[in-house]
């Protein structure tokens, strides 16, 4: 059996109530991010004006959207991001949909920071040992 351990990034700040057209713009600002990258559901990229929306209230800053994720993250959609998010070179994503959405823009976040091009190269980084501690004490 293999055996390691996941550290989880903190959780900063949920922010609900507020249009995401008004509450994406200050936490862009607070993070001193200059390329925005969206990646969103279909059914609100193409049915409803939520994402042209925030894409025209970040101007400049937009350098791109991805809104083909597929219900359950398959790889070759993950992947199909990945190069998208890649050719654009962000430095902040930002999802806006479900869990399809945030679980997509979570393994692209993985795939830019280690250099994931291929499903191939996605499951050797999955595969790959996690360092840990040498013995275990009770």
């Amino acid at each position: 059996m293999r055996t390691g351990s996941y550290s989880f990034v903190p959780l900063e700040k949920i922010i609900w109530g507020v249009p995401a057209v008004e509450a994406l713009p200050p936490e862009i600002e607070e993070r001193g991010a200059a390329r925005v990258f969206i990646v969103a559901s279909g059914t609100l990229s193409r049915q409803t004006q939520v994402i042209n929306q925030v894409a025209d209230a970040l101007g400049k800053r937009n350098v791109g959207r991805f809104d083909e994720c597929r219900e359950h993250a398959p790889l070759e959609s993950v992947i199909e991001c990945l190069s998208a998010a890649r050719r654009a070179s962000p430095d902040l994503l930002v999802t806006i949909g479900g869990g399809t959405v945030i679980d997509t823009a979570k393994i692209v976040q993985l795939g830019l920071t280690h250099n994931v091009r291929t499903i191939d190269d996605l499951l050797a980084f999955a595969n790959k040992p996690t360092p840990g501690p040498s013995k275990i004490r009770s």
